[in-house]
């Protein structure tokens, strides 16, 4: 993940379901090295994101959709987004007894 700009936080696998509510062990391991999270607007996991002000939301999984949310991406806008992940408390990415 040190090598990558952003993590696809976004679980098809059991749409309409499961994978509406989950939040994804990519969220966790990306946002942990500062890779910027992509995820569904209307799921748990873009929630989650909004709350806590970090990641790129979508609101339809199109190439027109990541187009329209990643398209303007500048390295002034990039490192916005990465510095906010930067922010939060690592413990919010792992597991600390």
């Amino acid at each position: 993940y040190r090598e990558v700009h952003f993590s696809w936080a976004i679980d098809f696998f059991d749409q309409g379901q499961n994978s509406e509510w989950l939040l994804p062990n990519r969220l966790y391991e990306g946002c942990r090295f500062a890779a910027v999270p992509i995820s569904m607007a209307s799921t748990e996991t873009g929630r989650f994101l909004k709350q806590q002000d970090i990641g790129v939301l979508l609101s339809e999984a199109t190439p027109e959709g990541l187009d329209t949310a990643l398209g303007p991406m500048g390295q002034e806008r990039f490192g916005k987004l990465k510095s906010r992940v930067l922010a939060r408390n690592p413990r919010t990415w792992s597991y600390d007894r």
